[in-house]
C-alpha cells in the first residue's frame, strides 16, 4: 500500500497550496474544489482528513466548506459569488496573504513531498468539472 501524501500538512495548508498551484490562484466553483479534493483524498491518497457524504452533485463535505469559510475569514482566500443562469458559482480565489502562506508552506517541504503533491492535483486539475462529479460519483457509490 503507498504512503499518503502531504501528511504533514493540515486540510487547509493543503487547498492553500491546491490554490496556489491553479491557474490564476482560482478554483471555479465549490462543486468543482470539493470533488479536487475528494478525488485526490481518496484515490490519489493525499492526506485530507474530510468526511463526505452522498450529495446531489456527489460527495459532499460540511467540514471542508467551514475550512474554506474560516481561510476566507483570515483572509487568506476569497469566495467571489458569481451568478449563473440557474445556480450560483463560488470560485475560490488565493489572496496576497494566502501567497505568502503557501510560499510559506511549500518551503517547509521537502523537494519530494511538493513533487508528489503537485503529481497527484495535476492528475486532476485540468478535467472538466462534469468528469470530476461523474468520478467521484462513481467512486464513492463503489464504497472503496
Amino acid at each position: 500500500m503507498r504512503s499518503k501524501t502531504g501528511s504533514r500538512l493540515s486540510n487547509s495548508e493543503q487547498i492553500v497550496l491546491l490554490l496556489s498551484w491553479s491557474s490564476n490562484g482560482v478554483i471555479e466553483g465549490r462543486t468543482r474544489l470539493e470533488k479536487l479534493v475528494y478525488l485526490l483524498q481518496n484515490i490519489s491518497r493525499v492526506d485530507f482528513t474530510y468526511r463526505f457524504i452522498p450529495y446531489h452533485y456527489g460527495p459532499y463535505s460540511r467540514e471542508l466548506v467551514e475550512d474554506l469559510d474560516q481561510l476566507n475569514e483570515f483572509g487568506l482566500i476569497e469566495e467571489v459569488v458569481s451568478p449563473q443562469e440557474s445556480v450560483t458559482r463560488y470560485d475560490y480565489v488565493l489572496t496576497t496573504e494566502g501567497e505568502q502562506l503557501a510560499k510559506e508552506i511549500e518551503s517547509h517541504l521537502s523537494k519530494e513531498e511538493t513533487t508528489n503533491l503537485k503529481r497527484e492535483y495535476n492528475k486532476w486539475k485540468d478535467l472538466p468539472t462534469f468528469e470530476l462529479i461523474a468520478r467521484a460519483k462513481f467512486h464513492m457509490s463503489e464504497g472503496q
